[in-house]
């Protein structure tokens, strides 16, 4: 009931009790009338501060009356109306339908709860509601009395745990084909250690014969080393026990040294090896000398990896108040749907490439994390056939 219909009752309640001449009813009257506006006080009090929008409208979809919250996404003119239709409030994906033919719906005696976006006339944004629709009662006409709730956060929380549940899903799947992978990362040096261990001891064989299966032998050795290092590297990670040990470095003798050490132990003699340093002879670095090591043989061994012809470099230089490292190639690069995903663990067991190239698909994930670990920023540019240029920088103080 409206004030003004409430009002008109009241008098006329009144003006019965007078005229009848019923005076020992009118006492009783009063009360009854003070009981009503009280009852109508706190109808008025609930509709105006519920947490829910609530919004009257006739038949045409003509808002007639709305509570507080709703005046937060309805817009009113100078004399207090609203210049809108319900209809323009509601925004349906779906265009076959209609809050008009809904409406009729509901005034027939359906109910409805459903929910659809809502256009905030005052923000003039769009936000995710539920809307309870029912028949009432206004003013004597037949009118709907619509609930609505901002579900926007719900909504929200809803799309991510769909998305946290597809990267769950996607993180073991990986890790099942990264299993997979392991096994046979895993058994290839392991047969070959223990068939060339075999033939190492048979005098039969001759010496030169020997001697190269000994080389067999020591290589499987460091790659069946490599993979339970990069596993063991991981697991100090995930568990939080990789820590720094901080020392000073004479950067430029660091980086001369690696230099030489790829040069002998690299396979393809067809890549030039290139190292630029771009800083005076003693300059010094604070910083863990081992993980910064690591950081660097992964990704220059990344880069000699997949480079199959041309050149590798790498080097660094004073950059603002940060060193900044690279290593460039002239490799297969890294196609543009895979460049979102080359920090992530055993993202290479899902690449037709690994079983090519080899490795664990850890190497990128332990790098970044070292990176991050020591204060410093990784990231790199790639273009797929043509190479790619990998960049990580570590502060200076």
């Amino acid at each position: 009931m409206s004030n003004e219909d409430w009002d008109k009752y009241r008098d006329r309640i009144i003006g019965l009790g007078d005229n009848s001449g019923r005076k020992s009813y009118y006492p009783e009257l009063q009360k009854k009338i003070r009981e009503l506006e009280e009852k109508n006080q706190n109808l008025s009090t609930f509709f105006d501060n519920t947490n829910d929008a609530i919004i009257i409208h006739n038949a045409a979809g003509e808002i007639i009356r709305v509570n507080k919250k709703a005046k937060e996404f309805c817009n009113f003119d100078k004399s207090g109306t609203i210049p809108i239709l319900m209809q323009d409030l509601v925004v349906f994906e779906n265009k076959t339908n209609s809050y008009v033919e809904i409406s009729k719906k509901i005034l027939e005696g359906e109910s409805m709860l459903f929910e659809t976006r809502l256009n905030n006339t005052i923000s003039n944004t769009i936000f995710f509601a539920e809307i309870s629709l029912k028949r009432t009662i206004w003013s004597g006409t037949d009118s709907i009395i619509a609930i609505i709730r901002d579900v926007s956060q719900r909504k929200k929380h809803e799309n991510d745990l769909f998305k946290a549940k597809e990267k769950a899903e996607e993180s073991s799947r990986l890790k099942s084909l990264f299993l997979a992978n392991m096994s046979h990362e895993i058994r290839t040096p392991l047969n070959s250690i223990a068939g060339f261990s075999q033939l190492i001891t048979d005098q039969s064989i001759p010496i030169d014969k020997r001697e190269q299966y000994s080389q067999i032998l020591i290589e499987n050795s460091y790659h069946l080393i490599e993979i339970v290092e990069d596993i063991i590297r991981m697991s100090e990670i995930d568990s939080g026990i990789s820590e720094k040990n901080v020392s000073t470095i004479e950067l430029s003798k660091l980086l001369i040294e690696l230099h030489k050490s790829f040069q002998v132990n690299r396979k393809n003699a067809d890549i030039e090896l290139k190292l630029s340093i771009i800083l005076e002879d003693s300059f010094c670095i604070d910083t863990d000398k081992t993980k910064l090591i690591q950081i660097i043989i992964n990704l220059v061994n990344n880069a000699l990896k997949f480079t199959p012809k041309g050149s590798v470099e790498f080097g660094c230089r004073i950059i603002d108040k940060s060193i900044l490292f690279f290593v460039k190639d002239t490799g297969i690069g890294i196609n543009a749907a895979h460049q979102k995903i080359v920090f992530n663990r055993f993202w290479q067991a899902d690449q037709t490439y690994s079983k090519k190239y080899g490795g664990t698909g850890l190497g990128l994930s332990i790098t970044k994390a070292y990176v991050e670990l020591l204060g410093g920023k990784i990231w790199f540019n790639s273009i797929f056939a043509k190479g790619t240029e990998f960049y990580f920088t570590l502060p200076i103080d």
